[in-house]
């Protein structure tokens, strides 16, 4: 063997030696790695997640099935804004059948007191009112009167009724044929007094025969007046159920020729169900 060829086995063996030596060395640990890793070891039982609480039961059945939780700007739905006109006075005022002194009185409005006012006279500064003393409506003059709420402009203009010194009013004086007023009898006597208000509104029908079929129709004006215009004959008055009225059924009126016949009809101040509800 050549001395070159034995000289690099030589140096071949000794790198074969140094590489494993060198592959063969620990790798130095690091003491803050190690020092790191023992603190989250120690730390290890307080950084476990707290349990989860389950529901109790009790409390969750104890809610009403039908519970339900408000959403931002939910609430109670606003009760809805009355458009009535409500009245008070400064001064205490009667309140009468129609607009002046020449009609009774049927009650008073005192001071803090408050009415519902369901129509106006504007020429003479009158209210038409709810009648705060009795069933029924009454004319208020307007002298003191101040508006709590609602719009006055909303109200209908009513028509005075007959003045009470007046044995039949001018209107009904031109009516040829048949006219009458529906009226509260509040005293249940069968006939039309003073002080007692009129029934605007109410529907009268006019027929051939008693209970047929209907040929004209009359509504009441704000003084309880209805009218028809006709020929001579013979004819039913009529008027649809609800409130107790008297006469307590169809009325046969005979009209010769030029007459103006009159019928009135009473609204008894109780209830049908009353067995003592009777016309009298």
């Amino acid at each position: 063997m050549s001395a070159k060829r034995l000289l690099a086995i030589i140096l071949l063996g000794l790198w074969t030696a140094l590489a494993c030596d060198i592959f063969a060395t620990p790798v130095p640990s690091r003491p803050e790695i190690t020092a790191a890793a023992l603190t989250l070891t120690a730390l290890a039982p307080s950084l476990t997640p707290p349990p989860i609480i389950p529901t109790n039961p009790l409390i969750a059945t104890a809610l009403p099935p039908t519970l339900t939780l408000a959403q931002p700007g939910e609430g109670a739905s606003p009760s809805p804004t009355s458009s009535a006109v409500i009245l008070t006075v400064s001064l205490a005022t009667n309140c009468r059948s129609g607009p002046g002194k020449d009609y009774p009185q049927l009650g008073s409005l005192q001071v803090g007191e408050t009415a519902q006012a369901v129509g106006r006279y504007t020429p003479a500064d009158y209210w038409v009112i709810q009648n705060p003393d009795a069933p029924g409506t009454c004319w208020l003059w307007g002298q003191y009167v101040s508006v709590v709420s609602g719009d006055p402009q909303s109200l209908p203009q009513f028509t005075p009724p007959p003045s009470p010194t007046m044995e039949t009013p001018t209107t009904a004086q031109a009516i040829a044929g048949i006219f009458g007023y529906v009226y509260h009898d509040d005293n249940r006597n069968g006939r039309m007094d003073g002080g007692e208000a009129p029934y605007p509104g109410f529907s009268i029908y006019l027929s051939l025969q008693e209970l047929g079929p209907t040929i004209q129709e009359s509504l009441t004006d704000a003084t309880g007046l209805y009218s028809f215009s006709v020929t001579p004959g013979r004819y039913w008055l009529s008027y649809s159920g609800g409130s107790p009225v008297c006469p307590a059924h169809a009325v046969k009126v005979t009209v010769n020729a030029g007459d103006k016949v009159r019928q009135d009809f009473g609204v008894l101040p109780c209830s049908p169900m009353d067995a003592s509800c009777r016309c009298p």
